[in-house]
C-alpha cells in the first residue's frame, strides 16, 4: 500500500526529470488528441491511468467496503490489472528514454556517443564485437552490422521486422534510408526514437546491401524442362 500510494508522486518526479527532448514524446500524442491522433506513449500512458483508477474502484469498493464478496475472482482480475499497469509503465519508460539507454552518452544499440565522430572515420566493425570470423565480404560486414547497431531493437523477420518494415523498398531506396541514419540531421523524425547508423561510407553500403538481399532476395534461375 504505501509504495502504490507514493507511486503517483514518484511519476510526477520521474516525468520532471524526463529530459525536454524526451518529453516531446508525451506532449506530441496530448496535443493531437482534439483530432484522434494519439502517440504510442499517450496510449500507453492513458492504459496505466484506466488500469490504476480500476485497481483502486475494485480494492476500495470490493476488497476494503464488502470484504466477504471479495472473491479469488476480483482477487486475480486486480492482479492482471497490475501487471498490465506495470508492463505498461516499463513499455513507457524505454520508450521515453530512446533513442539512448543512457540519457546523452550511450545510444540504444550500445554506441557511445562521443565516439560517434571517431566510428564514423575508423569503421564500425572496428569498434564492436560483432567481428565475422569467416570469409569477408560485404554480405558478412554487413550482416556483422546489423547484429551490432540494429539487433538490440529490430529482427528480420520476428520483433519490429525489418523484412516487413523495409518492404517494397528496393536497393536504391534502402539504401538512402540508411543514408539518411547516418546523416543524422537535426529535421530527422527518427532523431526522436532512432540511434544514427555509425561507420563509414563503405559500412552503409554493406549494410544496406545487407538488409537488400533479406528484403529483395536474388531470385533463383526458373530451370525448364528440356525435350
Amino acid at each position: 500500500m504505501p509504495s502504490f500510494v507514493a507511486t503517483p508522486f514518484l511519476l510526477i518526479w520521474y516525468l520532471w526529470m524526463v529530459p525536454a527532448s524526451q518529453q516531446a514524446l508525451l506532449t506530441l500524442g496530448i496535443d493531437t488528441i482534439g483530432s484522434g491522433t494519439f502517440s504510442i506513449i499517450t496510449r500507453i500512458a492513458l492504459l496505466i491511468i484506466v488500469t490504476s483508477a480500476t485497481i483502486v474502484g475494485v480494492a476500495y469498493f470490493l476488497a476494503y467496503r464488502n470484504p466477504i464478496d471479495f472473491n479469488l475472482s476480483h482477487a486475480m482480475a486486480v492482479l492482471l490489472l497490475a501487471l498490465i499497469a506495470t508492463g505498461a509503465g516499463e513499455y513507457s519508460r524505454e520508450m521515453l528514454r530512446k533513442p539512448y539507454v543512457i540519457g546523452s552518452w550511450m545510444y540504444s544499440n550500445g554506441v557511445r556517443a562521443p565516439y560517434v565522430a571517431r566510428i564514423n572515420q575508423e569503421g564500425y566493425l572496428a569498434h564492436t564485437n560483432w567481428v565475422w570470423n569467416g570469409p569477408d565480404s560485404s554480405y558478412s560486414r554487413g550482416e556483422a552490422i546489423f547484429r551490432g547497431e540494429c539487433g538490440s531493437c529490430h529482427t528480420l523477420g520476428g520483433y519490429r521486422p525489418l523484412k516487413s518494415l523495409l518492404a517494397g523498398r528496393d536497393r536504391a531506396n534502402i539504401g538512402s534510408f540508411i543514408t539518411m541514419l547516418h546523416e543524422y540531421k537535426a529535421d530527422s523524425p527518427y532523431r526522436k526514437f532512432m540511434p544514427p547508423m555509425v561507420g563509414t561510407r563503405q559500412d552503409v553500403d554493406d549494410l544496406s546491401g545487407y538488409l537488400n538481399d533479406q528484403v529483395n532476395p536474388p531470385q533463383k534461375p526458373i530451370q525448364t524442362a528440356q525435350k
